[in-house]
């Protein structure tokens, strides 16, 4: 699948215009190509943990929403691009800033919110948001379990919530100081919505196994 499929599928599963989401893909892969040093820096911290992060398909950050050429090019719908995707998506912050956000977020590392004391996602056995995540969409049957991914840019917070025994278990992610206190906006993505685009996303895998 392209991601401008999934983009498509997106648009309508969200009630979004098609546009918003053709223009935070140009954002995100404009902002992403000065992020390469940025991206490199995260990526030996999360290996120094313990807890390394590839993009998928042997493909760099640098090209992550680079396509090939030609009619029979353009970028491949998969989870680590869907991953980033949504999370920029999910920041809702400005254009200009959507790239270097996402890709922070993506290194967020799991924390026992609302205190800092570093652990591990109990479903993904994942350390870090961006982890996780690509787990959590890339796993028919963690997709099973879980219930909504939330986010706040302003608290540089991210959650993943799953339901286990008819009981809420959230896991946290959190990127540097929460901010001050106030009032902020979170945004919710509830799994349901996007369970079709992540099944055929996942069916190529199901049908090689």
């Amino acid at each position: 699948m392209k991601f401008t499929q999934a983009m498509a599928h997106l648009a309508t599963a969200l009630h979004d215009p098609l546009s918003d989401h053709t223009e935070l893909f140009r954002a995100l892969r404009e902002g992403s190509s000065e992020l390469v040093d940025t991206e490199r820096k995260l990526a030996r911290e999360a290996a120094a943990a313990g807890y390394p992060f590839k993009w998928g398909g042997g493909v760099p950050f640098k090209d992550l929403l680079h396509g090939k050429p030609g009619p029979k090019g353009g970028v491949e719908a998969t989870a680590p691009r869907l991953a980033f995707y949504l999370t920029g998506y999910l920041l809702d912050c400005q254009r200009a800033e959507v790239a270097r956000k996402a890709l922070q977020m993506m290194f967020a590392p799991a924390t026992m919110y609302p205190s800092s004391e570093q652990t591990i996602c109990p479903m993904t056995r994942q350390r870090f948001f961006g982890g996780a995540l690509v787990t959590l969409l890339s796993d028919p049957a963690l997709l099973d379990r879980a219930d909504e991914i939330r986010m706040c840019a302003d608290l540089n917070l991210a959650a993943i919530d799953f339901v286990i025994n008819d009981r809420l278990v959230a896991s946290y992610f959190m990127r540097g100081p929460s901010g001050k206190p106030g009032t902020y906006t979170m945004r919710h993505l509830p799994i349901f919505v996007i369970r079709p685009l992540l099944d055929m996303l996942n069916e190529p895998e199901s049908s090689a196994a």
